[in-house]
């Protein structure tokens, strides 16, 4: 019978649920907030993953946003998503960010069971016009989104902001007041994990940035 049920189950496009990295486990059950220095159980747990990955610790904590803007991360949560294709992690960073004007930004990290860093995205937004917060939708959404980047007005009464900037895949792709979408109710980035890499769901990602000028 249990044979019968693996198969119906992988017919189906389901695979047998994998148990997360020791070390995955304990980066969901740790949080970090003003961590600057990244001396939080957070952040070291994250550099144990990311050089385990073969990457830098202080890169991948840190936004860029491809354009020229960056700033460090001091935030930091992770959440499980659990798909079709296995339980992956992601962690999501942000920014402290005090001055107005400056650079509030989150960041999202794709890990897959093992705890091997997949995928990356980013966006980033000026403070003069608020704040940005990453949310895991407790109800499946009609698009099919794991995750939403949100933005938070400095005037709850006005959702509205100049411009604000999506990276994804090395890639700067800015969005100005001129567009049409109401980003408040969609959000400003809308994700879903497909086969161990984030798929941009809303908006599109069509006309990358142009370089700066040398």
């Amino acid at each position: 019978m249990g044979a019968i049920l693996a198969v119906t189950l992988a017919a189906a496009g389901f695979v047998p649920e994998a148990r997360l990295d020791p070390l995955l486990a304990s980066l969901v059950k740790q949080t970090a907030d003003g961590d600057r220095k990244h001396e939080s159980e957070f952040f070291k747990t994250f550099a144990q993953l990311a050089r385990r990955s073969g990457l830098t610790p202080t890169d991948l904590a840190r936004y860029e946003s491809g354009g020229g803007a960056r700033s460090g991360l001091s935030k930091g949560h992770a959440v499980v998503l659990r798909t079709r294709s296995g339980p992956y992690v992601v962690a999501l960073l942000g920014t402290n960010s005090a001055s107005v004007p400056g650079l509030t930004a989150q960041k999202l990290l794709l890990f897959d069971a093992s705890g091997a860093v997949l995928d990356q995205l980013a966006c980033g937004i000026n403070t003069r016009y608020g704040d940005l917060a990453t949310e895991a939708p407790a109800k499946a959404q009609a698009d099919g989104a794991d995750l939403v980047i949100r933005f938070v007005p400095q005037n709850p009464q006005s959702p509205w902001h100049n411009w604000h900037t999506v990276t994804y895949d090395g890639k700067p792709y800015t969005f100005r007041a001129t567009d049409p979408t109401d980003w408040a109710k969609q959000g400003l980035v809308r994700v879903a994990v497909r086969k161990g890499k984030f798929g941009v769901l809303a908006p599109t990602l069509d006309r990358a940035d142009l370089p700066a000028p040398q």
